[in-house]
């Protein structure tokens, strides 16, 4: 009787690593490779899955480029894949948002420019920034959209929104700094505006998750 047992659960041993084997090739065969592109933007390196890039072509391998532009769909911040053709092909923002990623232009972060603005208009003294005409960009409220400066948990923000009634499909622009001379910009649906903050987390996490480290 003893012997018996330890026959079957010899068996059921062998069973159950064959299908386990079975099962998991079967899962490994359905994914896809992923590519990447490599690109080096002002010091730093990074390996985005080429399904997040427009054109979804792969480049050159470190390429070294100024900006990259990326497209995504809010709030799993997914890349595109045929599944999701119709999310990323609707006709207006949708979920889509639209991610940049680049060099400090003019040499200047948005901190910096953020600060520029805040002494022009007297709400924050900064001490030895100095600022010129490149810097003091004044966010005045125009006939199509209006704009912030401001200080958020110890980071800086440019946010541009556009006015209701003017576009079919209004947007809002978040501008602020990564890191090591390098910032970024999302433009999103208006109709997701609130919950801004936390788009923002989560897309300078997606940022360290594509940066190579040293």
């Amino acid at each position: 009787m003893k012997i018996t047992s330890f026959l079957i659960f010899i068996v059921l041993v062998f069973l159950g690593y064959w299908l386990f084997q079975n099962e998991r090739f079967d899962v490994s065969t359905d994914v896809e490779d992923i590519q990447y592109n490599y690109v080096s933007i002002s010091e730093a390196k990074f390996k985005v899955p080429v399904n997040y890039f427009h054109n979804r072509e792969p480049i050159e391998k470190d390429f070294v480029v100024d900006q990259i532009n990326l497209v995504m769909l809010l709030p799993s911040l997914k890349g595109y894949d045929e599944s999701l053709d119709g999310e990323f092909n609707c006709s207006g923002w949708c979920n889509k948002l639209n991610l940049s990623i680049y060099s400090y232009r003019g040499g200047k972060s948005i901190a910096h420019r953020v600060k520029c603005y805040q002494i022009q208009t007297g709400a924050v003294v900064h001490e030895g920034v100095v600022c010129d005409g490149y810097d003091a960009l004044m966010l005045n409220e125009d006939k199509s959209s209006y704009s912030y400066f401001f200080e958020y948990e110890g980071m800086y923000f440019m946010i541009k929104c556009s006015k209701d009634g003017v576009y079919s499909s209004p947007s809002c622009k978040v501008s602020s700094d990564y890191s090591g001379n390098i910032s970024y910009d999302y433009s999103f649906s208006k109709d997701m505006f609130d919950a801004w903050f936390d788009v923002n987390k989560k897309i300078m996490s997606l940022i360290s998750g594509f940066q190579l480290k040293n």
